[in-house]
């Protein structure tokens, strides 16, 4: 009895103690919350994964990938409390606060509009079986859009791809707008300020939303992977980053720039974009960048549809107690060197390094939090002895197996997928010297039609001047007969006129001495009487 009771004793001061030491360890874990779009299709999972499995003591962010237009409304959080109680504490967009929406939070506080990177918006086709690229001109995506090009064989596209490989495959069929709801309302906006600027038919501005007219005739769907089966399917047409177009390996078209260069997001020049982004566009986080845009870059040989990615804070971020220095660490992770090498895997536009220490530096000027904690950074290849062990730290020698593993095969499907893009390319260009070799037998095979078609033409006169000289060849034949025959008629003519004559003269010769009697009694005297 007394042992049983020195154990149950002894289990309850244990549990006591665990449950003590597991309620300390949750109040010091520092937590985030966060919605909204996306930088990259899950680079925010990835970014705040490392984080949290570098971290002492815990850090938990979670991060509710939902889209931009969800994310804002939660941001904002209800009208009925002034927007001082928002649903999440930061959000990731690909596009800024609308006008009305940062002049609601300025009374509690302001935010912070932290670009993080560039995103590149690329337009896809669904016409099937075609590899070569396909061009279209800024008014033939305006006429798709409003509605006047409803098929892929339509005359404008035509003129625009002369390439017998691509008209080939331009036939009567529908061209389907596919629309990806909620999540690309920024990539429309991209698409319809392009079309603004570049084609004079195109009235209706910079928009984020086509209307419910357009929507109606469209294809909407709400998830990537129905918008990457509704595009494998045939005759569609769309827009989204080109990221998620290379992950859906979907076909891109051709695109003219402000320069008139005809290219592609992939061939484009991404650091001439870069470049062009500098310290005095970045200024400023805590402004109202609803018309700042950042697009159609003045470089050469730069992709005209692209957006930046956006970290919006609250200004004023007290609220979040011990866990809002964890939000200011989010955002020097987001803009360092590692990160940067993450942005590139997803073929987005990573901003210039002084760039993103000017942002970083904002931030920390800019953010208010709890100043009784302050985050800091070891990296992987620059271990610091005794302090990377040290509270709140985020050391990159730290990790769990989970988010290593996680890691290691995101880089090797990061490796099979540029092999991918790789062989793909290479099929591509392989398929165009096939289109190429295809069109020059064709041209072989046309001229020896109709070089055949001269040979029996030649062969049909030759046969006709045979006939012809047969003809004339038995004409004359005939016509020498004819002569020979004349000859001889002639001749027996001319014996029997000879053999007359000759008996002639022997009557006159007989009769002769008849003869002056005769004519002398028929002219003068009369008849003679005898």
């Amino acid at each position: 009895m007394e042992a049983s009771l020195e154990w149950s004793t002894g289990r309850i001061v244990f549990l006591v103690l665990a449950a003590l030491y597991t309620c300390a360890t949750c109040q010091d874990t520092q937590q985030l919350w966060g919605s909204g779009g996306d930088v990259g299709y899950g680079l925010t999972w990835q970014v705040t994964n490392m984080m949290s499995s570098r971290s002492r003591p815990q850090a938990y962010i979670a991060y509710r990938w939902i889209g931009t237009s969800i994310g804002i409304q939660e941001f904002m959080g209800a009208a009925s409390d002034n927007y001082t109680r928002p649903y999440n504490h930061f959000m990731i967009s690909d596009q800024p606060l609308p006008a009305d929406k940062y002049a609601a939070l300025q009374p509690t506080g302001g935010v912070l509009q932290v670009p993080l990177a560039v995103t590149k918006v690329a337009l896809y086709h669904g016409v099937v079986n075609l590899t070569a690229p396909l061009y279209l001109d800024p008014c033939t995506i305006a006429g798709i859009l409003n509605g006047t090009i409803t098929m892929w064989d339509d005359p404008a596209i035509r003129a625009a791809n002369p390439s017998p490989a691509v008209q080939a495959l331009l036939g009567p069929v529908k061209i389907q707008q596919v629309f990806l709801d909620n999540w690309d309302n920024a990539f429309t906006y991209s698409l319809t300020a392009y079309l603004a600027e570049k084609c004079p038919y195109w009235t209706r501005g910079a928009v984020y939303d086509l209307g419910p007219e357009w929507r109606a005739n469209a294809v909407v769907v709400t998830e990537f992977n129905q918008l990457v089966t509704a595009m494998h399917a045939g005759g569609g047409i769309t827009w989204i980053d080109a990221h998620g177009g290379a992950w859906g390996a979907l076909k891109e078209v051709t695109l003219l720039n402000r320069y008139d260069v005809k290219l592609t997001s992939s061939s484009a020049n991404d650091t001439q974009v870069s470049t062009a982004l500098q310290l005095d566009n970045v200024t400023n986080i805590d402004g109202d960048w609803s018309r700042r845009t950042f697009m159609n870059t003045p470089a050469p040989n730069s992709w005209p549809l692209t957006l930046l990615n956006y970290l919006i804070m609250r200004k004023d971020s007290t609220f979040l107690g011990k866990s809002g220095p964890l939000l200011s660490a989010l955002a020097t992770f987001y803009l360092s060197d590692e990160v940067d090498t993450l942005l590139n895997q997803r073929k987005l536009i990573p901003l210039q390094q002084a760039v993103r220490r000017n942002l970083s530096d904002q931030v920390k000027a800019l953010l208010k939090v709890d100043s009784s904690v302050t985050w800091r950074f070891e990296n992987s290849s620059h271990p610091i002895a005794v302090e990377g062990q040290g509270e709140y730290w985020f050391s990159g020698r730290r990790n769990t197996w989970l988010t290593a593993e996680s890691n290691r095969l995101d880089n090797r499907v990061e490796v099979q997928q540029n092999s991918l893009n790789n062989l793909t390319a290479i099929i591509a260009a392989q398929a165009a010297q096939i289109s190429s070799l295809q069109s020059l037998l064709n041209q072989v095979f046309q001229n020896e039609s109709n070089a055949a078609d001269v040979r029996a033409k030649l062969l049909a006169i030759t046969q006709e001047n045979r006939d012809n000289s047969q003809r004339i060849e038995k004409a004359t034949q005939m016509a020498t007969a004819g002569v020979v025959i004349a000859v001889l008629l002639a001749v027996v003519a001319i014996i029997l006129a000879a053999v007359y004559v000759a008996k002639t003269k022997k009557l006159d010769a007989k009769y002769s001495k008849y003869l002056p009697l005769g004519v002398k009694a028929r002219f003068a005297e009369g008849p003679e009487e005898l």
